[in-house]
C-alpha cells in the first residue's frame, strides 16, 4: 500500500537482487555510459536489512575482465548468499557468501554462461540449486543438488516453442512442453529428484505461463482459442 524509495550511489548498476533471512542482497556495479558505450568496474555484493534504506558492500572476486554491465546471478537461502560471475574462457564461477559478507569464497565453475553474462540461480534448500542460462533462441537448465559446486544440464528447449519451467523445492519441479515443434506438445510433465527424470501427467490445450505454490497447487495462464498458423 505504500512505498519508500531506498537508492544506491549515483551510477550503480543493479544487476540482481534476492530477499532472504530479513536481509536484501544485490550485486552491483559502478557503470558509466558516454555515447553508446557503457563501461563498468567495482563490482560488489551488497546487503542491507529489511526496513532499513541504506546497503553495506564487499568487492565480488573474479571480475577483473568484466567491463560491461554484464549480468551476475545472485540467490540466499537464509543467510547463505550465492553469486555467479561470468567468465569469457571458463564459463561462470560460483561464489558463496555468509551473510553477504566477506570473504566469498570459490564453489565451483559451471562451464555455463547466458547471452548477457552469468545464468540466473535459485536456491531452493541449503544444497539444492536451479539455474537457466540463455543463449541465442534456447535456454539451458542445470541442477546442483551441491550447493552450486557442480550443475548437470536437465533440459535445453527453444524459447519459441512455448515452453516453460517452473521449479518448486530442492526435488521437485514442472516443466510445460509446448508448440507445434516440440515431439509431446501440450504436455505438463512433473519431477521429483531434481530434473533425472519427468513423468507426464497432463495435456493442456495451450501454451502459457504457470506458477506452482507446491506439488499439488499451482496456476497457468494462456490461452485456449490459439492455433498455429502452419
Amino acid at each position: 500500500a505504500s512505498w519508500t524509495h531506498a537508492s544506491f550511489a549515483p551510477g550503480t548498476y543493479v544487476s540482481s537482487l534476492v530477499a532472504s533471512g530479513g536481509w536484501f542482497f544485490a550485486a552491483t556495479a559502478h557503470c558509466v555510459t558516454r555515447g553508446q558505450v557503457t563501461t563498468c568496474d567495482d563490482y560488489r555484493l551488497e546487503r542491507s536489512l529489511a526496513g532499513s534504506a541504506s546497503w553495506s558492500s564487499v568487492p565480488i572476486p573474479y571480475t577483473s575482465e568484466l567491463s560491461g554491465s554484464a549480468y551476475m546471478g545472485v540467490t540466499a537461502w537464509g543467510r547463505e548468499v550465492t553469486v555467479s560471475v561470468p567468465g569469457p574462457r571458463q564459463g561462470e564461477t560460483v561464489l558463496r557468501s555468509e551473510g553477504g559478507l566477506a570473504p566469498l569464497r570459490v564453489l565451483g565453475r559451471s562451464g555455463w554462461t547466458s547471452a548477457n553474462g552469468a545464468c540466473e540461480l535459485t536456491a531452493t534448500s541449503y544444497s539444492s540449486m536451479w539455474e537457466l542460462c540463455f543463449g541465442g533462441m534456447r535456454e539451458t537448465w542445470l541442477y546442483s543438488n551441491d550447493g552450486g559446486g557442480h550443475f548437470r544440464r536437465l533440459w535445453g528447449p527453444f524459447q519459441t516453442a512455448g515452453t516453460d519451467f517452473d521449479r518448486v523445492s530442492k526435488d521437485v519441479a514442472f516443466r510445460y512442453i509446448g508448440g507445434v515443434a516440440t515431439p509431446r506438445p501440450s504436455e505438463l510433465e512433473l519431477t521429483t529428484n531434481g530434473g533425472v527424470s519427468f513423468a507426464p501427467i497432463a495435456h493442456l490445450p495451450f501454451a502459457g505461463e504457470m506458477t506452482f505454490l507446491n506439488i499439488r497447487h499451482g496456476y497457468l495462464i494462456g490461452s485456449t482459442t490459439a492455433k498455429a498458423s502452419n
